[in-house]
Order: structure tokens, then C-alpha cells, then sequence
């Protein structure tokens, strides 16, 4: 988690004006530490994940956070859904789905040819071999 802020914290400087810290006004404070809180729980919370679970799982679910978003917005801030919205999430649901399916059928192959019992051995024979 450390070393993904480290990362991220230079190309979030790069893309914003350096004199913001100068305009933040005092009732700004509570909204920034809690945006800065929620994004340090959500790096914590896909760290956790991907020591939990298969990256094929994690990842395809992270991905519907921005149709969850959208609802979201929908319902608490009044936002917009149009056509462009309801066809980017299908297409992300769809994507979703295909992946995970994709990776139980490959987890259940491997597990079946893994399960198959070894060929029996040769048996050997008693004689010694002539040299």
C-alpha cells in the first residue's frame, strides 16, 4: 500500500494546479480528510483482496464500482443516467461475467485433469538384466 501511493502521489501532483493549497478554506478540511481517508481504506481494502482472492476474481470486481457509481449518483445526488450509461455498465457486467466464467471453466479443467488417477506402473521383472 505504501509503495502505490508512492507511486501515485507524483502523477496526482503532475495533473493539478500547485498553489490549491493555498485556496482551501476552512470548511474544506473535514471533506479533503475524509476524501483522504476513504482513498487510503479503498487501497487497503484491494491490497487485502488480492492477498485474499485470485487477481481474476479482484480486478473483474473492482471494475463494478463504476456502474455502482452511477447508480449511486443517481440516487443520492439526482445525477442523469442516459443511454451511454446504461450501455457502458452493461458492457462492464458482460465483460465481468465473461472473465469469471472464463477463469471457473479453466480452474475446472485444471482441477479435472489434475484429479485423474497416475497410469499404473510398469511392473518390474525379477531377472536381472544381462550387461
Amino acid at each position: 500500500m505504501f509503495w502505490m501511493n508512492l507511486m501515485q502521489f507524483p502523477l496526482n501532483l503532475a495533473g493539478s494546479d500547485p498553489t490549491f493549497i493555498f485556496r482551501i478554506d476552512a470548511s474544506m478540511i473535514m471533506p479533503l480528510v475524509g476524501v483522504a481517508v476513504a482513498g487510503l481504506s479503498i487501497h487497503y481494502c484491494l491490497t487485502n483482496a488480492f492477498r485474499c482472492g485470485d487477481a481474476m476474481i479482484v480486478i473483474p470486481m473492482d471494475f463494478l464500482r463504476v456502474p455502482l457509481i452511477a447508480l449511486i449518483g443517481w440516487m443520492l445526488y439526482g445525477e442523469h443516467l442516459d443511454a451511454f450509461v446504461f450501455a457502458g455498465a452493461a458492457l462492464i457486467i458482460a465483460g465481468v461475467l465473461w472473465n469469471v466464467r472464463g477463469e471457473a471453466q479453466r480452474s475446472n479443467s485444471s482441477s479435472n485433469s489434475s484429479a485423474r488417477p497416475a497410469p499404473p506402473a510398469r511392473p518390474r521383472s525379477s531377472r536381472p538384466s544381462s550387461a
